[in-house]
């Protein structure tokens, strides 16, 4: 005997499948947002350290006069 079962068809809805898309454009505008603010904070690090490191460097070598 065959029997054939009837399968369920997962429908969605234009309004969800719209929701989907909003959603899943507002993740990637956010990582995008987040990775900018990554290079920011990494650019602004890297520049205190390097006037921390000349600094220091003209400490060393030259004479202050106070």
């Amino acid at each position: 005997m065959l029997y054939l079962t009837k399968m369920k068809t997962k429908w969605t809805s234009y309004n969800e499948q719209q929701r989907n898309l909003t959603l899943q454009a507002d993740i990637n505008r956010t990582e995008k947002h987040i990775r900018w603010c990554e290079w920011i904070i990494a650019a602004c690090l890297g520049a205190s350290i390097a006037l921390a490191f000349v600094i220091a460097h003209q400490m060393i070598v030259t004479e202050w006069t106070w």
